[in-house]
């Protein structure tokens, strides 16, 4: 399905094909998927802590960010 659309696309606007293409696509699907993965545990972290003002600083966000891109199992177009 990605292909086709990819191609229908392509051609529709004129240009040639990518050899990065699929790579292109899969990688946005891998940080959507670990962005919305990340944001879960945030939240979750949150409704368990016991302080009002649940915050988290840019080097706990980066480490979880890395932790849960490298769980990720994704099969996509480039197979995995």
């Amino acid at each position: 399905e990605y292909e086709r659309e990819y191609n229908r696309e392509r051609e529709q606007k004129g240009v040639e094909a990518s050899k990065f293409h699929g790579f292109a696509y899969d990688g946005i699907w891998v940080i959507a998927k670990t962005l919305t993965r990340v944001m879960e545990l945030l939240r979750h972290k949150e409704r368990h802590d016991m302080y009002h003002n649940f915050t988290v600083d840019d080097r706990e966000v980066g480490k979880m960010v890395l932790d849960v891109m490298n769980e990720t199992n994704f099969f996509g177009v480039t197979v995995r």
